[in-house]
């Protein structure tokens, strides 16, 4: 795990891509806010921002395996280390623990700044929760960079789970696609966000949706580590 966090903070691509997800989710959570004073539920809206960070989690979780890949220097990484396994298991204990530690600081950042457009008491479920969305989103994206390995690809894949589907989903009539919304990667997780329950909110419980994307990523993680001692 040591080298494999020496790896990743040694990268240039690393703080581009933290300081991507700070200053995306901060900034469009600061814009948007301040177009919709009125909002239903005040926490996903100071909050919003974290639907465009997503996208630079994505970045850093597919880049922490798939540059290897492309540099060839995974093969170094496993004549030092044979299992396949535990080299993923560090890399991704190390991707966690970076985006954790920027996505939380986004969270909090994006809700101090967005507060004064949008009065919101303070949930710490919230905040707190969306930071652990933005790591799994990074965790599941080095599940997919590991099966499909090329950087473009990976990314691609990593971009269509999240958001493909809440397009999908808006061709659908309203009762079904809320009950087909609750199973999508994206709007799962995000039900972290909600405080207040209306008409039109994703049919699961804000815990159950981080437990099922957790899942997801899991999943993704497993069929990584197959693949990665199968080649």
């Amino acid at each position: 795990m040591r080298s494999e966090w020496i790896k990743l903070t040694s990268l240039r691509s690393t703080p581009a891509a933290l300081g991507a997800l700070i200053a995306t989710t901060v900034a469009l959570s600061v814009l948007i806010s301040s177009g919709t004073p009125d909002a239903p539920d005040p926490m996903e809206v100071l909050l919003s921002g974290v639907y465009f960070g997503q996208l630079a989690a994505a970045w850093f979780g597919v880049t922490a395996i798939s540059a290897e890949f492309a540099t060839g220097m995974i093969a170094t990484t496993f004549i030092a280390t044979p299992d396949r396994t535990r080299v993923l298991l560090a890399k991704a204990a190390t991707v966690g623990a970076l985006t954790l530690a920027a996505s939380l600081v986004a969270t909090v950042a994006a809700f101090a700044a967005a507060r004064p457009f949008v009065e919101a008491p303070i949930s710490v479920r919230a905040i707190a929760g969306s930071a652990v969305y933005l790591a799994l989103v990074a965790l599941l994206s080095l599940g997919i960079g590991t099966l499909v390995r090329g950087t473009n690809a990976a990314l691609s894949v990593a971009t269509g789970v999240l958001y493909l589907p809440a397009i999908a989903i808006s061709l659908l009539p309203p009762e079904l696609g809320l009950s087909v919304a609750r199973f999508c990667p994206m709007f799962a997780g995000l039900a972290i966000q909600r405080t207040v329950e209306q008409p039109d909110s994703i049919p699961i419980a804000p815990g159950a949706g981080l437990a099922l994307f957790a899942t997801y990523t899991v999943v993704a993680l497993a069929g990584g580590a197959y693949v990665l001692n199968r080649s």
